[in-house]
């Protein structure tokens, strides 16, 4: 049986009667102490199977609150104190199987951390390594235990480390950042990588950077490359009668490399072939690139048009450009200046049919023996004066 009796007296200290009381005041008095007025006076009487069994049962929280997983709250007691410890130990079975979840969502999350091919980091506020997936120790070739003790400065030397403090700091200011540097391995390798980071709130309120790092060095090889090329195609064209252009789908200048000297390239971009040249010329150019737009196909042909008041001969060439879906985007060109080699063609048509007439006036003729060919000669009036054409093959032989 329990009896409680409270007595409000101004001043009177806290006691127990009970005999027993001694070993259970700290678990059932005190905290009914603390939930009343100390100018009062309370009593309570317990049974002393009651306070041993609230003992042993704080016992097992103290246990359980220590880290101890084999410890069982149920009891048999059909009183308020049995039912208190089996709503206890149901709890601390949900406790349990919430933790068991927990921890197999964490695994799960540093699984998929780790299977990605990017390093994956943490930061605390100071910018010492945190966290990071197994990236890190297979690119850098440091352990575990050695990470464990770096600052992010530690991979980087030279140029790179102010280059990744001054990322740090932005990242703190701003919330995120971007930036290549060079990690630098265990062995004293040096790896470009593409950091990014950004600024977030761990669950004890701290800021930390969390981020990726993504080795980048078969792009910065490719870069390297397209450069090169680049500069190669530079000079190649530079040195070249020919000029390379693109145009957009409304045949406006995209890009432009090599112009004709009476064009500059910040001149001729954004511009049409009709927006440069009078219209009857312009047209001349631009029929074929019209072709190309709606057709889907390639096509080359020499273009003669006037341009700074001189008769000029391009062989121009058009091809469409597509995009990932197939799409027509626009044109890829080039056009060489072919002006002086059809001058030159018409030139020696000129020639060779000055020299036919004076053939046919001086009733003379020509020839050139080639044994490789069949039949082996051929000349310039030759058949007309000689009808060479009309003997039998053996008679031709010399």
């Amino acid at each position: 049986m329990v009896a409680v009796v409270l007595g409000l007296l101004v001043g009177v200290t806290f006691a127990v009667w009970s005999g027993q009381a001694e070993s259970v005041q700290s678990v059932v008095t005190r905290p009914l102490l603390d939930a009343v007025p100390t100018i009062g006076l309370l009593a309570l009487v317990i049974p002393s199977d009651t306070g041993n069994a609230i003992a042993r049962l704080t016992a097992k929280i103290e246990r359980f609150e220590a880290g101890a997983d084999a410890v069982d709250f149920s009891s048999d007691r059909d009183d308020e104190l049995g039912a208190l410890a089996d709503a206890i130990d149901s709890m601390v079975g949900t406790v349990r199987e919430r933790e068991r979840r927990f921890e197999r969502q964490i695994g799960f999350t540093n699984d998929v951390l780790d299977a990605i091919d990017d390093v994956f980091y943490v930061l605390d506020e100071d910018g010492n390594v945190q966290y990071w997936n197994e990236r890190l120790p297979e690119r850098a070739g440091y352990s575990d235990e050695r990470i464990e003790s770096m600052h992010a400065l530690d991979f980087y030397e030279g140029a790179d480390r102010e280059t990744i403090r001054a990322a740090i700091e932005t990242a703190h200011e701003t919330g995120n950042t971007r930036v290549d540097a060079d990690l630098r391995t265990a062995d004293g390798d040096f790896v470009p990588h593409e950091f990014t980071a950004v600024a977030l709130e761990d669950p004890d309120g701290d800021t930390v950077l969390a981020g990726i790092g993504r080795d980048v060095s078969e792009r910065t090889r490719l870069e390297r490359d397209l450069r090169t090329e680049k500069e190669h195609f530079r000079v190649a064209l530079e040195n070249s009668p020919i000029t390379a252009f693109r145009t957009d789908t409304d045949l406006r200048y995209t890009w432009i490399g090599n112009p004709h000297p009476d064009f500059r390239p910040e001149d001729v971009l954004g511009t049409r072939d009709d927006e440069l040249l009078p219209a009857a010329e312009a047209e001349k150019v631009m029929a074929p690139k019209r072709t190309v737009l709606e057709t889907g196909e390639g096509v080359r042909e020499e273009v003669t048009y006037d341009l700074s008041g001189e008769t000029v001969t391009y062989d121009l060439t058009v091809e469409p450009l597509h995009d990932d879906a197939g799409e027509i985007v626009g044109l890829s060109c080039s056009s060489e200046d072919i002006t002086d080699r059809k001058e030159h063609e018409w030139e020696l048509e000129r020639t060779g049919d000055l020299l036919r007439q004076t053939q046919r006036i001086a009733r003379v003729g020509g020839w050139e023996l080639d044994l490789r060919t069949d039949p082996p000669y051929s000349g310039m009036l030759t058949d007309e004066v000689y009808r060479i054409h009309e003997l039998p093959p053996e008679s031709r032989s010399t």
